[in-house]
């Protein structure tokens, strides 16, 4: 995965990023003891991760007919934002979003200490999607702030770094 990212062969499907995140687990395992912490970890991160990411599928899928997808958690370590990853995450969420048929866009509950990091991905305090299609679906946190971007229906968002780089 890091060998991928250095390289800047960056993901460019989930199910590519889920076969890495897959192997990194069955490396854990086949590489230390079962009664080491690592093996032990691995089949426990491996299953909560994974049951994560089918339910994030899942409940987009309910919120899908209402043409956004919910970005309901977001954290990049600040030495990687440095280094572009925050950028790069978001340009292939994006992407995967996009590609998901009737969503037009990405809409967030951000907090404070997020908001700038939205804004510079391309998100607005001002949501076009219409309120009726989001209210209620999304939850409201106490000091949090809707943002949304609108998906662009032809920017390929998963080569935007790249393409902006060259």
């Amino acid at each position: 995965m890091s060998k991928r990212v250095e390289s800047e062969q960056y993901y460019i499907t989930l199910e590519m990023f889920l076969t890495d995140v897959r192997r990194m687990f069955a490396n854990a395992r086949t590489y230390n003891s079962p009664d080491t912490i690592y093996f032990k970890c691995s089949t426990r991160l491996e299953s909560f991760f994974l049951g994560k990411v089918q339910a994030g599928l899942q409940s987009s899928s309910k919120i899908q007919h209402q043409g956004f997808a919910e970005i309901a958690f977001c954290a990049v370590m600040d030495n990687e934002l440095i280094k572009g990853c925050g950028t790069r995450l978001m340009n292939h969420l994006k992407q995967h979003a996009r590609d998901m048929e009737g969503v037009t866009h990405l809409l967030t509950c951000a907090d404070s200490n997020i908001v700038d990091y939205f804004l510079k991905q391309g998100f607005t305090k001002e949501i076009t999607l219409e309120k009726d299609r989001w209210q209620g679906y999304i939850k409201v946190y106490d000091g949090g702030i809707i943002m949304g971007c609108e998906l662009h229906p032809k920017l390929p968002y998963s080569y935007t770094t790249t393409m902006t780089s060259h």
